[in-house]
């Protein structure tokens, strides 16, 4: 059978779908940019400090010592705060357009990836406005702020603050930790970009899935954050204290 049969007997069309799948840590690799097979890169930390702002004093003083909440985006999906819940954390919308060609076309590998679609060899395809719907089952995290705004964090997180000096070390010493007591797939720190959660056809994707968030309700928070994705054989998850016995080397309360 000649090429060209081949193809025409391999079409595949889509059109005007929605699409939801759970986000594994290939599928988030199909959202980075074409030029790169790399992750898009994470906004690093500029100031080098930064706070983690606590309602309960006790919190605050086991944080120093090393004892360490660490919760989970379900978590904060199900918290009903307004500034501390988020229903749609660790999400994406992805919209195709509309594009049409062969399984060989990076331009058309692309879209495929982001749309959920394995291409094989000789494969002729027309995609026109396909809807995925992207969410990470759930994560680790720790999140904290670059802003010390104790009048702006005191309602929505409380008014007892950490001051995290080095936030790398204790990145790093809270991953050896985790990775005592779980399968860690990969982990990330860096600041969120509240750009919003949809992206169109070859958008570059400027941050990952896990460090988008609305510019409502959310851009004053300056958020920073450090995120486990981990085997899911530990699901679910839950929040949960971690020992870092040398967490004063990073941090130091001050209110």
């Amino acid at each position: 059978m000649g090429k060209a049969s081949r193809r025409k007997r391999e079409r595949r069309e889509t059109r005007s779908g929605i699409h939801e799948q759970q986000a594994d840590i290939e599928i988030l690799r199909a959202f980075a940019e074409s030029k790169s097979p790399q992750r898009p890169t994470i906004a690093a930390v500029q100031s080098g400090v930064i706070y983690r702002f606590l309602d309960m004093p006790e919190y605050a003083d086991l944080f120093v010592q090393g004892k360490i909440r660490i919760s989970t985006f379900n978590l904060c999906r199900k918290c009903e705060d307004p500034q501390r819940g988020d229903k749609d954390e660790g999400s994406l919308t992805y919209h195709s357009g509309f594009i049409s060609g062969d399984a060989d076309d990076p331009a058309v590998r692309t879209v495929a990836a982001r749309t959920g679609i394995l291409l094989g060899p000789g494969v002729n395809i027309t995609m026109s406005n396909n809807t995925t719907y992207i969410r990470i089952p759930d994560a680790l995290v720790l999140c904290a702020t670059e802003r010390f705004s104790p009048e702006h964090m005191r309602e929505g997180f409380g008014k007892h603050c950490v001051e995290i000096f080095d936030p790398q070390g204790l990145f790093q010493s809270l991953t050896n930790a985790l990775r005592m007591r779980f399968s860690v797939a990969q982990a990330a720190f860096g600041r969120v970009a509240y750009i919003g959660r949809k992206l169109h056809g070859f958008d570059p994707m400027v941050a990952p899935v896990e460090f988008r968030k609305p510019v409502d309700g959310y851009a004053e928070q300056q958020e920073v954050r450090m995120v486990w994705h981990v085997d899911p054989r530990h699901f679910p998850l839950v929040a949960e204290f971690v020992d870092v016995p040398d967490a004063a080397k990073y941090c130091r309360r001050i209110a």
